[in-house]
């Protein structure tokens, strides 16, 4: 037998390796345009707290940051291999076909090179909050039966994605004779842009059942891999 279910979902694009020492910061300072000459000027600061020489990437997006596929290859100054720390450093682009310059969006990325800590993320995981959270999503919600339940569970669903800055949407899927909201996350990475991971979990129970294990045990391990 077939269900169909209400889905909460992460996206994560694939990202470069961060480093087991402290990862690089970048702040940008001042951006300039002009436009008639087709040129965006950038300031950035680097630290990193180890000295290291870093990998510095430029970007630019022309969807809001949903991706970053814009033309960089035309691009001077304080980028690409063995960049090192510093203030005031400097990034020009020749911008090539892009129609409307006010609606990009630009990134700055370093890479100190350093091999992911993977059991530190491990270690990170917090028990007693995956425990809070199962109990507030152990209520009845159901499409049918229950929904104002589910309706709650969703916004919440929402806005802790919101909180962990990820972009946000809902994807009206019709269900049981009603329209009922997925809810993505989704955390862009910095390289192999075509490749995600998805990590999900139906936040939907069974009808007059709170559903511990149908399935918020799920929905509370996407929250906590989104965290």
């Amino acid at each position: 037998m077939f269900r169909n279910f209400v889905l909460l979902a992460l996206v994560l694009s694939v990202v470069a390796a961060t480093g087991q020492n402290l990862p690089p910061v970048v702040t940008i300072t001042a951006v300039s345009v002009d436009e008639g000459a087709g040129i965006v000027q950038l300031n950035y600061d680097l630290l990193d707290a180890e000295g290291d020489a870093c990998e510095v990437r430029f970007r630019a997006s022309q969807d809001g940051g949903m991706t970053f596929g814009a033309d960089v290859s035309v691009v001077t100054g304080d980028v690409g291999a063995s960049i090192q720390p510093g203030p005031a450093r400097s990034i020009t682009w020749n911008v090539v076909n892009v129609a409307d310059l006010s609606l990009v969006v630009v990134q700055v990325i370093a890479d100190d090179g350093q091999a992911p800590d993977v059991q530190a993320m491990v270690d990170a995981v917090d028990a007693q909050r995956l425990e809070a959270d199962l109990l507030q999503l152990a209520i009845p919600r159901h499409h049918s039966s229950h929904l104002a339940g589910l309706n709650t569970v969703r916004d919440s669903l929402l806005q802790r994605f919101q909180a962990y800055g990820l972009q946000t949407a809902t994807q009206e899927v019709p269900f049981g004779g009603t329209q009922v909201p997925n809810v993505i996350g989704r955390h862009i990475g910095v390289e192999q842009a075509p490749l995600a991971i998805l990590v999900d979990a139906h936040y939907d129970g069974v009808s007059g059942s709170p559903g511990a294990d149908d399935n918020a045990s799920g929905v509370v391990a996407t929250l906590e891999a989104a965290r």
